[in-house]
């Protein structure tokens, strides 16, 4: 039997929790590895976060938001994140944030916008590689500041495009964009910048 001590830390998109295991040796999950204080892999499968108890909190899931800012043309605010992708301004939710929290955070940190009214648009489940996140999209209704480039070392670029084809978004993401741009989730939407 497994017992869940506690919630140690998120560090760099990994939860760290702490276990004790039927011969009172406590061991740490990093991601989808059950190790010991020494470093050393007891247990390493896939399935091992699937065997904790979700309802108790022996799983905190990783969860990323994303917020769509408008222009006064309609146009989406994008940034570059990578050498050749760009996204919607979003990014991982932290310990102890709800994902609204997260969104309202990241735009800040990011592009220098303080956002007052979100309206949550979509979430789905997405797979990076084999790591699951949970994925909050948002509306912005209001929003106020420039948009700026705050976080030099991770955004690259920020522009405001119409149509999805403009750039290039991460592959990942890919279905859940061209809806966003080719439905009515955010079509009549308008976000006021007071």
């Amino acid at each position: 039997m497994i017992q869940l001590d506690y919630l140690s830390l998120l560090y760099k998109g990994y939860f760290f929790i702490q276990l004790t295991g039927e011969n009172s040796i406590t061991r740490t999950v990093q991601s989808n590895k059950l190790v010991s204080r020494n470093g050393s892999i007891v247990h390493e499968r896939e399935s091992f976060w699937r065997e904790l108890d979700f309802e108790k909190g022996g799983y905190m899931q990783k969860v990323f938001t994303r917020v769509l800012i408008k222009d006064e043309d309609d146009n989406i605010l994008v940034v570059q994140d990578r050498k050749n992708t760009w996204n919607f301004p979003g990014g991982k939710q932290e310990l102890g944030e709800t994902p609204l929290d997260c969104a309202k955070r990241e735009i800040q940190e990011e592009v220098g916008l303080s956002v007052h009214n979100l309206t949550e648009v979509y979430q789905g489940d997405f797979y990076f590689g084999d790591t699951h996140w949970k994925g909050y999209f948002y509306f912005a209704e209001s929003v106020s500041g420039v948009p700026s480039m705050k976080e030099m070392g991770k955004i690259k670029g920020i522009w405001f495009v119409n149509r999805e084809d403009k750039v290039n978004f991460p592959m990942e993401l890919s279905g859940v964009i061209e809806n966003i741009f080719n439905s009515n989730l955010v079509f009549h939407k308008e976000t006021m910048w007071v």
